[in-house]
C-alpha cells in the first residue's frame, strides 16, 4: 500500500522525475531483453568507500559512447575492457558492437558470476572473446592490444588513480591506440593530470578521452 502511494506521489507531484524513472526503466528492460541478458539491480546496492554501488549503464549512454567511438576507432581492432563491469550489461553491447575481444573487470563475486551467466546467454556476440575476471582492477594488467577502456564510475580516489598509473605504465612499455570512455566523469581533473591524456569529445555525462602515447614517449 506504502509503495503504491508513494508511486502517486511522484506520478503527481514530480511528474517530470517521475517520468524520467519509467524511461530509465523500460529502455533498460528492452536493452536486456534484446540482448537476451538480465542486469537489474537486487535492491541491496551500496557504496563502499571509494567503491560506487552497483547501477547498469542507461542505454542511452551506452548509445552516445558507441557512436563516438565509432568516429575513432575499428572496433575489430581493438579489445574493450570495462573496469567495475557489473552483470555486464556494456559488456553485452561490446560484443555486439564487435570489438576484438570484450573484458570485463568485476571485484564483487555475485556481480561477477552474473556477468558470466549473462555472457554465456547473450545475443549477437561478434567478438572472438568475451569474458568477466573477478579481481581488484589495481591487480588487472591490461592486454597489449589496442584497447577502449569503459569506466561507469566504478571507483574513486586511490583506487582510479592507480588503475590510472597502471594504464600509463603499459601505455609507456607497450605503446598502442588507447581511448577511454568515462561515465559521470566525477574525476576528470585527474585523468587531464595525466601527461598525454586529450579530451576528444563532451556528451551528457560522458566524456571520451584518448592517451597519446607518443606524448608519453616524449615526456620519458
Amino acid at each position: 500500500m506504502q509503495g503504491a502511494l508513494r508511486a502517486r506521489y511522484r506520478i503527481f507531484v514530480h511528474p517530470v522525475a517521475a517520468l524520467r524513472g519509467a524511461l530509465y526503466h523500460w529502455t533498460s528492460e528492452l536493452s536486456d531483453l534484446y540482448y537476451r541478458i538480465d542486469t537489474r539491480k537486487d535492491g541491496q546496492e551500496k557504496p563502499r568507500g571509494d567503491y560506487a554501488a552497483y547501477d547498469p549503464v542507461e542505454p542511452k549512454y551506452l548509445r552516445w559512447a558507441f557512436r563516438e567511438l565509432r568516429r575513432v576507432a575499428d572496433f575489430r581492432d581493438f579489445t574493450f575492457v570495462d573496469f567495475g563491469s557489473g552483470k555486464g550489461r556494456a559488456l553485452a553491447w561490446a560484443a555486439a558492437h564487435g570489438f576484438r575481444e570484450v573484458v570485463g573487470v568485476e571485484m564483487a563475486e555475485p556481480l561477477h558470476l552474473a556477468a558470466v551467466a549473462n555472457l554465456g546467454k547473450m545475443r549477437m556476440a561478434k567478438c572472438q572473446a568475451a569474458a568477466s575476471v573477478c579481481m581488484d582492477a589495481r591487480e588487472f594488467t591490461l592486454p597489449a592490444r589496442q584497447s577502449v577502456l569503459f569506466f561507469y564510475n566504478p571507483f574513486r580516489g586511490a583506487i582510479m588513480e592507480k588503475v590510472l598509473s597502471n594504464i600509463e605504465d603499459s601505455l609507456r612499455a607497450n605503446p598502442r591506440a588507447m581511448f577511454l570512455v568515462y561515465l559521470n566523469p566525477v574525476m576528470h581533473e585527474s585523468f587531464m593530470q595525466r601527461q598525454g591524456m586529450k579530451l576528444i569529445r563532451v556528451g551528457d555525462w560522458c566524456n571520451l578521452y584518448t592517451w597519446e602515447h607518443r606524448a608519453l614517449a616524449a615526456a620519458s
